[in-house]
């Protein structure tokens, strides 16, 4: 078997404030942009020699983050395209490379480390004033203010987006730089943390482990989203009508460099139960949360 080498890049857009408003892009739309672009730098050459390899993996529009993958021998074509871009989805802009990797998880890691050093400083910004909407420990009247913890639910999601989280333990959470700021010397009590993860409960972006909400799965993509991202991944690969154990998928070589690999078996399982639900896949499992045998066959539809 032929293996093709292939190089990842990390890179971020950055509008013009005088442009016109970002509107809302995808993945696709970018993808069509780049080969574009591609053709008007390098011609029928350059469209050629990146036909076959160069795919957007990844691509978030609150962020304006992607990762871009080409083939290893012209990698210069596309890292030269990016630099030289002005303009996408109808505004001014400029691209910036972050990170180049032959692996799309080098680019996830520099991803992961990026956003986190962003997250920190923006939360060493905000003042401990009355107009600030993260409070680092609420008070009674303020507890009951949808907006205050609407805030404190997009901040969370966006933290275990950005580390990759789909598991929290309350005891450890104190802990943690998204409760803890030492820099401003304000942290949430373990009650507020508790009552934060119980709001989120309610938008199904939380689920309690147990009875005394010691543990919880985080979900910063719905079962939905996740049951559709590994759906694709198992038709892309081939691998519907076959049976994969949750080990090879969570843990192997055939999950590896999957948005899914490494993920808490609880969110795994809740995105496996709504792909059967849609008859898309039938899971085996023994009831047992820790169980390698576990399994899943997906369906061709």
């Amino acid at each position: 078997m032929v293996r093709f080498k292939s190089r990842y890049f990390l890179v971020s857009i950055h509008p013009q404030q005088s442009s016109k408003p970002w509107k809302p892009f995808t993945g696709k739309k970018l993808l069509f942009a780049l080969r574009a672009a591609v053709s008007k730098y390098f011609g029928d050459f350059g469209v050629g020699s990146l036909l076959q390899t160069l795919a957007v993996k990844y691509y978030c529009d609150r962020t304006r983050h992607c990762i871009v993958r080409c083939c290893r021998e012209h990698m210069d074509i596309l890292s030269t395209t990016l630099t030289l871009i002005t303009s996408l989805n109808g505004s001014a802009c400029s691209l910036q490379i972050h990170h180049a990797a032959g692996t799309i998880r080098s680019c996830q890691r520099a991803l992961v480390k990026f956003n986190a050093s962003q997250l920190k400083s923006l939360l060493a910004t905000c003042t401990p004033t009355d107009d600030r909407p993260l409070r680092a420990d609420p008070s009674p009247m303020r507890r009951r203010e949808p907006s205050s913890w609407e805030a404190w639910k997009q901040l969370v999601i966006a933290y275990a987006q950005a580390k990759r989280l789909n598991h929290l333990v309350v005891s450890q959470c104190a802990s943690m730089d998204l409760f803890n700021n030492k820099q401003l010397n304000r942290a949430l009590s373990t009650d507020a943390i508790v009552t934060v993860l119980d709001f989120m409960q309610q938008s199904g972006h939380v689920e309690w482990k147990d009875a005394s909400k010691t543990e919880c799965a985080v979900f910063w993509q719905s079962p939905k989203q996740w049951g559709g991202i590994i759906y694709k991944w198992a038709v892309d690969t081939g691998n519907t009508d076959t049976v994969c154990t949750f080990f090879e998928l969570l843990e192997g070589e055939t999950g590896e460099g999957q948005e899914f690999h490494n993920m808490d078996r609880h969110v795994f399982k809740r995105a496996l139960q709504q792909l059967q639900k849609e008859g898309k896949a039938e899971v085996f499992s023994s009831g047992d949360e820790a169980d390698d045998t576990d399994g899943v066959k997906f369906f061709m539809q």
